[in-house]
Order: structure tokens, then sequence, then C-alpha cells
């Protein structure tokens, strides 16, 4: 980015630090704390516009990040300022969430960093199911809405199970008789909160059917 600048084609670029554990809605209308202050998302945007070459900026995003630029470009438009973005990049975003994440977040499945030398599955499970940004890449309603398909298929009961729908997702993370709320046996799915999810719920409905405006 910086030769991009260096050509002359753009005037300046930021990158933008968030925790990743917060909610994208959190992270676009809240403060993100950094060493010695606090930064708006929003504010920083319409900065940043004011002092392109054209009025207007390009967000690049990637995988959360795209939930999160999502969520900026909405609460732009809400305000009047959705003329600034100028166009959005997403790259690898779970728009409606991603299996993937399921076995992520119940077991810290590769999620180990090094072996355990940096992170362990179970640290890292641990952190994943109390953070909002984690519980967000999880299959939302709207995923099941568009998609037929089974997202856990339980085949040792004595009465096989499909999960293949939000409203049997959401029992089986919070429910089911074989998790716990607290072991180190990553073979052992964790229980979720379910006010967690709910929190989780309430982000997706308000943009999973929301499009970026196209010219």
């Amino acid at each position: 980015m910086n030769g991009v600048v260096a050509d002359g084609k753009i005037k300046s670029w930021i990158p933008f630090p968030y925790d990743w554990r917060m909610s994208v809605s959190d992270i676009v209308y809240g403060q993100t704390k950094l060493s010695t202050t606090s930064i708006s998302l929003i504010d920083t945007l319409v900065k940043l516009s004011s002092d392109s070459l054209t009025g207007k900026v390009t967000l690049i995003a990637h995988s959360n990040g795209g939930l999160v630029a999502k969520q900026l470009v909405k609460a732009l438009n809400e305000i009047g300022k959705g003329e600034i973005i100028d166009r959005v990049i997403t790259i690898g975003t779970p728009d409606l969430g991603a299996p993937q994440a399921i076995p992520a977040i119940l077991h810290g499945y590769k999620q180990s960093i090094l072996a355990g030398f940096v992170l362990f599955e179970n640290v890292a499970r641990n952190l994943s199911k109390n953070s909002l940004g984690a519980l967000g890449l999880l299959p939302s309603r709207s995923f099941f809405d568009r998609a037929s398909t089974s997202v856990i298929v339980d085949e040792y009961s004595a009465t096989p199970k499909k999960i293949n729908t939000y409203d049997k997702l959401f029992d089986f993370l919070t429910n089911n008789s074989f998790s716990t709320t607290n072991t180190s046996n990553v073979d052992i799915p964790i229980l979720l909160s379910k006010a967690l999810l709910r929190k989780v719920e309430s982000v997706h409905s308000s943009i999973d059917e929301w499009e970026f405006p196209t010219t």
C-alpha cells in the first residue's frame, strides 16, 4: 500500500486495529481502545475521506473484517455519509457465518498455535466461547434460509440427528446433554451462552439481508 501512495494513485492509507472479541456493531458504533487513546471507526473514515484525492475511501477487509465493513457502510448510510465509500473489497468473509466455526469454537479444532507452545486448543476455545466476534462467525439464521444443508450429522446415536436449521443449531450449542460448561478435554464440546448467541443473532439479523449499495 505504501507503494501505491508513492505512485501517487492514493494520498494515504491506514490500517484499523480492532478487538476481534467484540461484536461488529460494537466495533463500528463504539470506541476502539489503543495504547494511549480511543478512536472511532466512523470518525476515522470520515476524516480519511476529507483528506482523500477523491473525497472517497476504499475499504479492504479480510475475514471478520468484511462483516465489520458491512456494518460500517450500513452505519454511514444511516447518518447520510454513505457517499464517502468508493468501493468495498472483501476477502474470505463469512457473510452468513461458516460451518467451520462450529468445531473451532466447541473444540478449539485447528486453533492451536505452534503445537501449543503459543496457544493451546482449550485456551483458544475458552477465549472464543466468550467472544462476540468469534460467535459471530457461526452459521446465522440466514445461512440456513439460503442453504439447505446439514452442518452437523450425528451418526452414533440410536436415533441419528441432523442439524439443518438455525433453531436446531442453537439448541445443540446451548443445550445438548453431552456438552459441558467447563472442561479441559477438547474432545468434549463446550456449551455456549444463550445470552451471547442472542446478541450475535441480533447483529446478524441487522446486516445479513443488507447489501452494499451498487452504482
